[in-house]
């Protein structure tokens, strides 16, 4: 059976929308250092937050819309700019013209454009000792774009050869939302078992109209079920509540 798609690479180019830091410098000895980088605080915000969930953003329509046709023509590139323009805080675009970056083999670009949207994200859900909420679910659709974004950020850090650092990110971003609609616990497998990026090309479906654009499912799950447990410190949490919550059903 096939699931969700396997990841789409397309090709777009933006220049920095705000001001952040064009590198982020992760090689430090000292864990607590890393934490500190990537996981930024809110000094405006005291308290951590229970369950985030963000409000509507008044240009996801124009975005979806802008998607559905997207021709790659100058007048869509100018309305996916007016698009950012008139909804900074929303980070789809962020995630869509990273991906077509690093497609492109523009890499310094692709970490840029999903920097300033992972900056953007953490300054939403952040209090002032750099603690995200208890609860973000996938299931509040105005929360998604915030977490493709953080998912974003994460991946092009292992992809540039940063696997803990895109590890750290995930965890925080899998004990949010443990529904995990977004495969994260996979991707946390992965990099505890030392793959690289393209581990899940294993799972791409080879027959049919889905060949090589989807994952099939039951290897995915039979691969995670078989090597998680090998991994109690990073995974066992993760069984044990995924255990609970079939029990309950």
């Amino acid at each position: 059976m096939a699931s969700s798609t396997a990841r789409s690479r397309k090709k777009r180019r933006v220049g920095k929308r705000a001001s952040v830091p064009r590198k982020l410098h992760l090689q430090a000895d000292d864990p607590a250092e890393i934490e500190r980088v990537l996981f930024p605080r809110n000094p405006y915000r005291r308290t951590r937050i229970q369950e985030f969930i963000d409000n509507d953003h008044a240009v996801m329509t124009r975005w979806y819309d802008l998607l559905e046709r997207d021709t790659g023509s100058t007048k869509d590139a100018r309305a996916l700019l007016s698009i950012m323009d008139d909804g900074p805080e929303f980070l789809d675009p962020y995630v869509e013209l990273s991906t077509r970056a690093l497609d492109a083999g523009e890499e310094q670009d692709a970490f840029e454009i999903a920097l300033t949207g992972y900056m953007t994200a953490v300054a939403k859900i952040a209090d002032r000792n750099g603690r995200w909420p208890q609860v973000m679910a996938w299931g509040a659709m105005s929360n998604r774009h915030i977490m493709r974004a953080i998912y974003q950020f994460a991946w092009v850090l292992w992809h540039l050869g940063q696997p803990e650092p895109c590890a750290m990110i995930l965890r925080r971003l899998l004990h949010m939302n443990p529904g995990d609609n977004q495969g994260v616990r996979y991707e946390l497998l992965a990099i505890c078992m030392g793959l690289g990026t393209d581990w899940d090309e294993q799972f791409l479906v080879r027959d049919g109209p889905l060949a090589g654009k989807a994952i099939d499912s039951e290897p995915l799950e039979q691969w995670f079920r078989t090597n998680a447990m090998k991994f109690p410190d990073e995974l066992g949490w993760w069984l044990e509540w995924d255990a609970t919550v079939s029990m309950a059903v």
